[in-house]
């Protein structure tokens, strides 16, 4: 086996089952999370066993993670069939994509995850494991049936578990209000979980005010992978182009206020007859084109439609301003200001100057405070977005000598995950066992 530090293992000491019903090949945010936990733990001497869905497909080859990586850094995989034939996160067809829309928003009425018989499906694939087979469980979510999952199988290995918040559960703000049989079941597993990691101080703050759980939270953000993106092409753009990928909804992540500062800055432009067009990736093409036109610059706009993950990723390291919308509120609720899109760790990693779009009052901002080359704003600031775009087109920013700010980079974020692991493993686990979880 290759003696990669940073991607395998060396001495099987610790050993984890982790509960992610994404995981590669599949490609979705939520992979990259748990990959990269999976990864970067295995070099900090943790075997890593994880629970997931057998994915058969994968609509994103050139990028993916795929059986050799896996096998290559020592990660074992407990595979299931997924939970029901609607639940299945890619889709190869509209028709199949419209049912499980439909089916996804029923059972989102009924307060029910669509991943609802997953539980029953991964225990049994658990049976034959031991109590020595397993130091710690680690369960993320969503969905946050990997939780429930997690405590009955801590009950059967008597072991410790601890839950892994990559959006906020029954306190989510983009979600109407949870049944109340819900809140009691988030509250009854957290505080019978070892430890609760979270993405965000906002996120780790709304779970304490419900819970009154602090002293058992830390908060390990997502990241970026140099391993990864450093094998990225950029895509080379013929003018100055302002790239933004991902999705839009009403009414807190709207691309209307960018619109609006692209008219000024075609104003500001047409005269010195600087080129530059604004690209989206995404599947809400008809939104961006629909502003654009209504806001005069449809012939600034190009919209790429919904492309692989490689493409974005190319577009966002050969673009010249990434824009990354959080929310185009002026101020978030206690709720709102953990939310942190993934997309903006990609912008990081790649080392390309990011426009932020969020309330003063986010979490999100601290991610480039310290980068001179980025800038945040309100929805309400279009003027100075233009002008923020204007000075960058008069003076491009050499990437030569820019790095990105480490304290994001996956290794890093591992070693404070492992910090809590070992705690939760140690504090959680009878003496017997100690000194096994003990030799690091």
């Amino acid at each position: 086996m290759p003696k990669n530090v940073e991607g395998c293992r060396r001495r099987p000491a610790r050993k984890l089952l982790f509960i992610a019903y994404s995981f590669p090949p599949l490609q979705s945010s939520a992979s990259n999370r748990t990959w990269n936990i999976a990864k970067h733990l295995t070099a900090l001497d943790w075997s890593v066993t994880v629970v997931t869905p057998a994915t058969p497909v994968n609509l994103d080859q050139v990028h993916s993670v795929d059986e050799d990586a896996i096998r290559e850094c020592g990660i074992e995989r407990i595979l299931t069939r997924p939970a029901n034939p609607f639940d299945l996160p890619v889709q190869t067809n509209k028709i199949a994509r419209f049912r499980s829309r439909c089916v996804r928003r029923i059972l989102w009425q009924c307060g029910i995850e669509s991943t609802f018989t997953w539980k029953r499906i991964a225990v049994a694939a658990c049976r034959n494991l031991k109590p020595n087979d397993v130091d710690l469980i680690l369960a993320t979510g969503p969905p946050y049936l990997s939780f429930k999952i997690a405590r009955q199988l801590s009950r059967q290995l008597d072991r410790p578990y601890v839950l892994d918040y990559r959006d906020a559960w029954t306190a989510d703000p983009l979600v109407r209000k949870a049944h109340r049989r819900t809140v009691r079941l988030e509250g009854a597993l957290v505080q019978e979980a070892a430890k609760v990691v979270a993405v965000s101080e906002g996120t780790a703050q709304s779970l304490d005010r419900k819970f009154r759980v602090s002293q058992k939270t830390h908060v390990v953000s997502n990241g970026f992978d140099a391993c990864q993106l450093a094998s990225v092409n950029p895509y080379r753009f013929e003018e100055f182009a302002i790239v933004y990928t991902g999705i839009l909804f009403s009414p807190t992540r709207m691309i209307t206020p960018v619109m609006a500062a692209l008219r000024i800055l075609d104003g500001l432009t047409n005269h010195d007859n600087l080129r530059w067009r604004f690209h989206y990736y995404g599947p809400d093409g008809k939104l961006v084109l629909d502003d654009a036109t209504r806001f005069g610059i449809a012939h600034r706009t190009v919209d790429h439609g919904l492309t692989s993950h490689a493409e974005t990723l190319s577009a966002v390291r050969g673009a010249n301003v990434a824009l990354v919308i959080n929310s185009t509120s002026e101020q978030c609720s206690p709720g709102e200001r953990g939310v942190i899109p993934g997309k903006i760790f990609e912008a990081v990693g790649l080392g390309t100057p990011i426009m932020l779009i969020s309330p003063p009052n986010s979490d999100v901002r601290s991610i480039i405070r310290e980068d001179c080359e980025s800038q945040a704003f309100t929805g309400r600031e279009t003027c100075a977005m233009a002008k923020f775009l204007l000075n960058k087109m008069q003076s491009p920013a050499s990437r030569e000598h820019r790095t990105p700010n480490d304290q994001y980079s996956w290794p890093n974020l591992a070693k404070k995950l492992n910090i809590v692991l070992c705690d939760a493993a140690w504090t959680g686990t009878h003496t017997s066992n100690r000194n096994v979880i003990a030799s690091v």
